[in-house]
């Protein structure tokens, strides 16, 4: 699973510690369960980030504004020696 040992969301997990992003500030939702009326509201989340490109063109049909990273498995397995730059600008 994705928190085992080497998983991408323990990798992901480790990044935005390391970045100072604490959880609390993160909302996170899987994008087939969100509503985009929802984003229109109070309390939802400043910004999204799609991490990509299924949700990216997710957001796109909804016609959600956000802005897309690298999905965090493919950074982490083809990109391992960068730094998931495009997350952390996209979160800081």
């Amino acid at each position: 699973m994705s928190f085992t040992r080497g998983g991408c969301s323990q990798w992901l997990a480790q990044k935005l510690e390391g970045w100072g992003v604490p959880e609390s500030k993160l909302y996170w939702v899987n994008a087939l369960g969100l509503d985009p009326e929802f984003l229109g509201h109070e309390g939802a989340p400043k910004r999204v980030v799609a991490l990509g490109a299924n949700a990216a063109r997710w957001c796109e049909r909804a016609g959600i504004g956000f802005t897309r990273v690298a999905h965090p498995q493919a950074h982490k397995r083809f990109r391992f020696n960068e730094e998931y730059a495009d997350l952390k600008e996209a979160l800081l």
